[in-house]
C-alpha cells in the first residue's frame, strides 16, 4: 500500500509512459491512494484534463482498477470553482469484491478523508428483500392483515404526527402479516438451489486439499506444509479455469440482439465498472452540501418554500372579481376527494418489476392489499396526508 500526492499543474508532462514508470516500481498486488489532481468523468469529475486522460488510458491498457466513491472529494474555498473528485485509489492483483471505499465527514478540511476497507470475505450487495417472496401463503397474509386491522381502533388524522404514526403502524401490520404467511416458507434462494454444478476433478482437489490441511495441522512438518500449499495453488488454478470456461460459454450462448442485449449487459456489468457519479449541492449561503443527509435537507427546504398551500378565494373576493370583469363565472366546482376505485385502478397500472421502497412494499403487493381491509386504511391515509405532505417535506429522502 502506498500514498501518493501529485502537485497540481504541469499536466502536460504526464503521459501513459510516465505512469508506467510509476507503477512499474510496485509489485503485482498494490493499492495506491491519495490526491492525484487528475480530472476525469470516469471517477466522478465534471471535466477531464490531460493527466486524467493519461491515467485512465494507462489503467485501461493494463490490469489495473479504479476505486472511487463517484462523488466529489475536494471542495475548494473559491466559490467560482466546482468540487472535483481527485482523491481515489488505483489497485491491482486484488479482487474488487474485497474492497470498499467510503467518505468521512468528521474533519473540516477541503479534502474529504477516504477510508478503504480490505476484507477477507467478499462484500456482496444483497438486493432489497421482497415483502412476499415466492411461495408465500397469500390467504394467510390476507386473513392475518384483516384481523390486525379489524382489532385496531380507527386512525385519527388531524396532524402530521398522527399521519406519520398511522402510516408506521399500517406498515408494521403489513410486515407482521407477511411474516405470518412465511412461517413454513422455504427460501427459494437457499444454498445449493441454483448453484452451478462443480466438476468431479475440482471436488477431488478440494478433498485432497482438506486432507493435506488436516495432516499439516497435526504434524506441523515443513514437507506437509509444502504439499498443502501446492494442493491449494492447484485448486485455485482449477477454479479459475472452470470459472473462465463457464463465463466464456455463457457469453457465447447469449444473443446480443435479444431483449436489447440485457443478458449481455448483466454478465459484463461488473467488468471495469465505472463508479456511480454523485454531484454536490451548493447551499444558499455559499457552502457545499457534502453528505447525502445535507443534500436531502437542502432539497426538503427548497421544496417546502416552492410548494406552499394555495389559498382559495373567498366568496367576497369571487364576487368582486366577477363584478369587475363582467363575466359570470358560475358556481365553483367542488373538488371531490379521491375514491377507492380510482386508487385501485392506479395500483393496477403500476409496473410489478420496480424495486421496493424503504418500507419493503413493491408494486407486486398492492393488489393483495387492495382486496383486503387494508384498502380502506390506505385510502384514508392517502387522502388525508395530501393536506400535510408539503409541510412535512423535512422527512423526505433524496
Amino acid at each position: 500500500m502506498a500514498a501518493i500526492y501529485c502537485p497540481p499543474g504541469h499536466a502536460q508532462f504526464w503521459s501513459p509512459g510516465e505512469f508506467s514508470l510509476l507503477f512499474g516500481q510496485l509489485s503485482d498486488k498494490f493499492i495506491v491512494a491519495g490526491d492525484w489532481n487528475a480530472h476525469h468523468s470516469f471517477w466522478g469529475c465534471l471535466r477531464s484534463c490531460r493527466r486524467g486522460s493519461a491515467l485512465l488510458s494507462y489503467v485501461s491498457s493494463c490490469r489495473l482498477e479504479i476505486l472511487a466513491t463517484g462523488g466529489p472529494t475536494h471542495f475548494p474555498s473559491d466559490r467560482g470553482r466546482n468540487p472535483s473528485a481527485i482523491d481515489f485509489a488505483v489497485y491491482a492483483g486484488i479482487s474488487g469484491g474485497h474492497l470498499t471505499i467510503n467518505e468521512s465527514y468528521e474533519l473540516s478540511s477541503d479534502h474529504l478523508p477516504l477510508i478503504i476497507y480490505l476484507s477477507a470475505a467478499l462484500s456482496t450487495h444483497s438486493g432489497k428483500p421482497r415483502l412476499l417472496p415466492r411461495g408465500s401463503n397469500i390467504r394467510v397474509f390476507k386473513s392475518k392483515l384483516a384481523s390486525l386491522l379489524n382489532d385496531s381502533p380507527p386512525y385519527v388524522l388531524n396532524s402530521t404526527t398522527q399521519i406519520d404514526n398511522a402510516a408506521q403502524d399500517l406498515v408494521y401490520k403489513i410486515h407482521s402479516a407477511a411474516a405470518a404467511s412465511m412461517v413454513n416458507h422455504r427460501n427459494a434462494s437457499s444454498p445449493g438451489a441454483s448453484r452451478t454444478p462443480v466438476k468431479p476433478e475440482i471436488l477431488s482437489l478440494l478433498r485432497r486439499k482438506r486432507e493435506l490441511r488436516r495432516r499439516w495441522m497435526s504434524t506441523r512438518h515443513p514437507l506437509d506444509k509444502a504439499e498443502f500449499n501446492a494442493a491449494t495453488n492447484l485448486l485455485r488454478k482449477a477454479l479459475f479455469e472452470a470459472k473462465s470456461d463457464y463465463f466464456v460459454d455463457k457469453l457465447r450462448a447469449i444473443d446480443p440482439n435479444q431483449n436489447r442485449g440485457f443478458a449481455l449487459w448483466k454478465c459484463t456489468r461488473s467488468l471495469k465498472r465505472q463508479p456511480m457519479r454523485r454531484f454536490s449541492l451548493l447551499r444558499r449561503d455559499g457552502t457545499w452540501a457534502r453528505s447525502d443527509l445535507d443534500i436531502a435537507e437542502e432539497f426538503a427546504n427548497d421544496l417546502c418554500e416552492r410548494f406552499t398551500p394555495f389559498d382559495l378565494a373567498t366568496d367576497e373576493e369571487v364576487l368582486v372579481t366577477t363584478t369587475f370583469s363582467g363575466v359570470n363565472s358560475g358556481p365553483i366546482a367542488h373538488i371531490s376527494p379521491i375514491s377507492a376505485p380510482e386508487v385501485v385502478e392506479q395500483v393496477k397500472r403500476l409496473k410489478p418489476n420496480k424495486a421496493p421502497g424503504h418500507d419493503g412494499l413493491d408494486a407486486a403487493h398492492p393488489p393483495y392489499l387492495c382486496h383486503s381491509a387494508c384498502q380502506v386504511q390506505e385510502i384514508g391515509l392517502a387522502s388525508q396526508a395530501a393536506k400535510w405532505a408539503i409541510s412535512d417535506c423535512q422527512g423526505a429522502a433524496v
